[in-house]
C-alpha cells in the first residue's frame, strides 16, 4: 500500500506541492493592537491604526474560496498624506518566503475599485542568493487599471524567467496604489497560488505598444500604435523607477543604472488609455 501511495505521489504536479503561505487568507491572528493581520503577511495596519485612520488591510468574509479574503485600501492620513495600501508576503525582518520551484503563473481571484489616475498591482518576484548577493531570477506583474470589478474574477499572470536558475525565495506584493495614490483605491484578493497559466487579463480595446532594448545604449525604445503622453518603468514592487514624457508614436527611456530583473513598461496614451507590458533588463 505504501508503495502504491508513493507511485501516485510521483504523478502529482510539482506546483501543487509548494504554494504561497496563507495565499487564501484563511488564517488571521490578533496583532495585539486591536485588529487582525493575515498570518504570513506584512501590512501597514499598525501605521494607519496608530495615526487614527482605518486599516490598510482588512479581513473580509466570505471569500471567493473559503471563509475569508484580504481587502487592501489606500488611506489618507491627516498630517502624513495619502498612503498606498500595501501587503507583502513574509515578515518585516525577512520579506518573502522560501521557494525552490519554477511555476508557470501566479493565479488568484480579485475585485477592485481603482479611481481614474491611479493603478493597482499584484506582483511576484523570485530570487536566489548566489553566495555574495541576491540575484533576480524571474517574476510576474498584474497591472490593475482604473475601474470597478464588483464580482470575483480570476487572473493569471505568466511568470517570466530571465535566468535558468531555480530560485530560493519568492516575494508576493499587493499594492492598491501604484499610479497617483488616491484615498479609497481598493483591491480585494483571494485564492493566490502558483500553477499553470489559465488566462491573461488584457484591457480590451486599448492601444498597444512594443519595447526593445537598443544594444550598447542602455536605452529602451517604445513604439506604439497611438500617440503616447507618458511612459513609466515600474519594478517588481510596484515602484516607478523611470518616467518620461513622450509625445508621439515612438520614444526612448533611459534604463542605465537600474538593476537587472523584471520591470513593467506602462504607457499612458494621449486618449487616456493606459497599457502595461513586462520588460526584462539583463
Amino acid at each position: 500500500m505504501k508503495r502504491q501511495l508513493l507511485s501516485l505521489a510521483l504523478f502529482v504536479p510539482v506546483w501543487l506541492v509548494a504554494q504561497i503561505p496563507n495565499g487564501g487568507f484563511e488564517q488571521w491572528s490578533p496583532s495585539g493592537s486591536g485588529f487582525n493581520d493575515p498570518n504570513g503577511w506584512v501590512t501597514g495596519n499598525l501605521t494607519t491604526w496608530s495615526l487614527g485612520e482605518s486599516l490598510m488591510c482588512e479581513q473580509g468574509s466570505p471569500g471567493a474560496v473559503g471563509s475569508y479574503y484580504a481587502k487592501v485600501t489606500t488611506r489618507n492620513v491627516v498630517g502624513v498624506g495619502t498612503l498606498p495600501g500595501l501587503i507583502l508576503a513574509g515578515t518585516a525582518e525577512n520579506p518573502g518566503f522560501p521557494y525552490a520551484q519554477r511555476p508557470e503563473a501566479l493565479n488568484g481571484t480579485y475585485q477592485y475599485n481603482i479611481p481614474s489616475g491611479d493603478l493597482g498591482s499584484i506582483t511576484v518576484s523570485f530570487s536566489k542568493w548566489d553566495g555574495s548577493q541576491t540575484q533576480a531570477v524571474g517574476g510576474a506583474f498584474v497591472s490593475i487599471q482604473p475601474g470597478t470589478q464588483s464580482n470575483w474574477a480570476s487572473f493569471s499572470a505568466p511568470i517570466i524567467w530571465y535566468t535558468t536558475d531555480v530560485p530560493d525565495t519568492a516575494t508576493v506584493t499587493i499594492l492598491s496604489s501604484s499610479g497617483s495614490p488616491t484615498a479609497g483605491s481598493t483591491i480585494w484578493v483571494d485564492d493566490l497560488s502558483f500553477g499553470a497559466a489559465t488566462n491573461i487579463n488584457e484591457q480590451v480595446g486599448a492601444p498597444t505598444f512594443s519595447v526593445a532594448m537598443t544594444p550598447g545604449t542602455g536605452r529602451l525604445t517604445i513604439t506604439a500604435d497611438a500617440n503616447m503622453s507618458v511612459t513609466e518603468l515600474i519594478d517588481a514592487r510596484g515602484r516607478v523607477q523611470r518616467s518620461v514624457t513622450i509625445n508621439g508614436l515612438r520614444g526612448e527611456l533611459d534604463v542605465n543604472g537600474l538593476a537587472n530583473g523584471l520591470y513593467v513598461a506602462r504607457v499612458r496614451f494621449a486618449d487616456g488609455n493606459v497599457t502595461s507590458r513586462p520588460f526584462i533588463k539583463r
